[in-house]
């Protein structure tokens, strides 16, 4: 949000005032600051003085914020995407006045139950191939909801292996796909 409010100040500034055009013989009336500030510095490094501006705030905000647990971040991270421990849920922020979460609180621990799916949602299911349920609702008959914590958790680490011939195929058919792309990038061009 930072990036966004600074590149929205310096555009507004920017075409708030006009430049006079070359060799007219008008004044220019732009104070001295906005010449300095925001017209003798060339977007390009305004880009790249922006990204400082905003990676040193992402670091000050990550290093005055408490950290996740590290029992919520099991397959969350690159590191961790194996571990078979089960996760623990992120922690909700309840105020002290309101001990049940509201309606829309960030962590509902059931999701609402929904009616029948819509025109559009059936639309999707049917555009993206996945099948309703008959009968009983879907978590009602996932085989996941019998599991214990940790058969959970394995099962999600397992779920993470790839077969190394697979590997090689779908690696080999993104580098074809690339090489077309650049291909025809540099014959329509």
């Amino acid at each position: 949000m930072l990036g966004l409010v600074l590149g929205m100040v310096r555009f507004g500034i920017e075409f708030s005032y006009t430049v006079p055009p070359c060799g007219s013989g008008l004044e220019d009336l732009r104070p001295e600051w906005v010449k300095r500030a925001v017209f003798d510095i060339h977007f390009l490094h305004f880009g790249c003085i922006l990204f400082l501006i905003v990676l040193i705030a992402v670091i000050i905000i990550s290093l005055c914020t408490e950290p996740i647990p590290k029992e919520c971040l099991h397959r969350l991270t690159f590191w961790s995407r194996h571990s078979t421990e089960p996760r623990a849920p992120l922690p909700c922020d309840v105020t002290e006045e309101a001990k049940t979460p509201p309606p829309t609180a960030v962590c509902p621990s059931e999701p609402a139950p929904s009616g029948p799916p819509s025109l559009g949602r059936k639309l999707f299911n049917l555009i993206c191939g996945v099948e309703e349920r008959a009968g009983a609702p879907a978590d009602a008959s996932d085989p996941r909801r019998l599991m214990t914590d940790l058969e959970r958790a394995k099962a999600d680490a397992d779920s993470l292996h790839e077969d190394p011939k697979q590997r090689v195929v779908v690696n080999v058919l993104a580098l074809f796909t690339m090489a077309i792309s650049l291909g025809m990038y540099v014959y329509y061009r």
